[in-house]
């Protein structure tokens, strides 16, 4: 007999139907194996409190890369890129493949962010506005 809460059985429901859908996209090709385990693990480390603005987070920023990626922008940026000297982040970024790993790890940054808040006991920067809460 299992002595989890509903709560935590919920929570643990979540986390495996998160892994279980980062794999079926590694499986059909639109993630890489990575970036499911990187997602089920910020997840995890998330909580079911921060978990949905994690998930927006990466699905925000991935958006944003995907505009970029996708548009005449991304000469612009490859450029830039170039001229610093960065040959290999200009030809990824030309190579019209969206790196997803890029904004999981900011909604990790997010949950890292979250998290020493929370330990510190100071209220984050928006909290002083109504209706950010």
């Amino acid at each position: 007999r299992s002595t989890l809460s509903s709560s935590s059985a919920a929570s643990d429901v979540y986390k495996r139907q998160t892994l279980a859908i980062g794999f079926i996209l590694f499986a059909t090709k639109i993630f890489g194996a990575g970036d499911a385990k990187l997602i089920a693990a910020t997840v995890l480390w998330a909580g079911p409190t921060l978990s949905p603005l994690a998930l927006l987070i990466c699905a925000l920023s991935g958006g944003l890369i995907a505009i970029v990626m996708l548009s005449p922008l991304r000469f612009a940026v490859a450029g830039a890129l170039s001229s610093l000297g960065r040959e290999a982040m200009s030809n990824a970024v030309l190579a019209k493949q969206i790196p997803y790993g890029v904004p999981i790890a900011l909604g990790g940054l997010f949950v890292a962010w979250a998290l020493l808040v929370a330990s510190t006991g100071t209220a984050p920067p928006f909290a002083d506005r109504p209706g950010i809460n």
